[in-house]
């Protein structure tokens, strides 16, 4: 997405799951457009999604090297 205005309106739309700042989500939160994923503890606050992960075609070390430690970091943590 080109900005975070962008981002929020793709979200909004339902082309996937994104983490944006309170100042950004919390009205669409507060006006049902948003849905916060994990809003609390209980089980039933929770939702299991399919993430994937999306990077510019364009090759360099830096990249690889942050996509390396998402996909790491997710194996570790997410079930």
């Amino acid at each position: 997405m080109p900005g975070s205005t962008a981002f929020l309106a793709a979200v909004r739309a339902g082309m996937g799951w994104g983490m944006l700042p309170d100042l950004q989500s919390a009205p669409g939160l507060a006006d049902g457009s948003l849905v916060a994923l994990a809003p609390g503890d209980a089980p039933r606050d929770r939702s299991d999604v399919v993430l994937h992960w999306q990077q510019w075609s364009l090759r360099s070390a830096a990249l690889d090297a942050v996509a390396d430690a998402v996909r790491t970091a997710a194996r570790a943590v997410l079930r």
